[in-house]
């Protein structure tokens, strides 16, 4: 994996976004797919196969406790973020 600056883009061109103060949290997990989707999304989207999708990766299928708690997690980091947010913004 290279190193550098990853700028979003707009056809082609960087955005010209200016100065953002944007915070950065990082989660190692064992055991997850490489794909996770919120577990209330999955939920949501597949309720009577939700726990089937997960398993088409192999993490899902070899550790599918770990990986839906790593879901489970990842969920509720992401949840509190936005209400942290919607409560400095709101």
């Amino acid at each position: 994996m290279g190193h550098g600056k990853v700028y979003p883009t707009n056809g082609g061109t960087p955005c010209k976004a200016g100065v953002h103060n944007c915070e950065v949290e990082s989660y190692i997990y064992e055991h997850a797919t490489h794909f996770v989707f919120p577990e209330g999304l999955v939920k949501a989207i597949l309720p009577v196969v939700g726990d089937l999708m997960p398993r088409v990766f192999a993490a899902g299928r070899n550790y599918p406790k770990e990986c839906k708690a790593a879901r489970v997690d990842i969920e509720r980091h992401v949840t509190d973020a936005i209400r942290s947010w919607g409560r400095a913004n709101g």
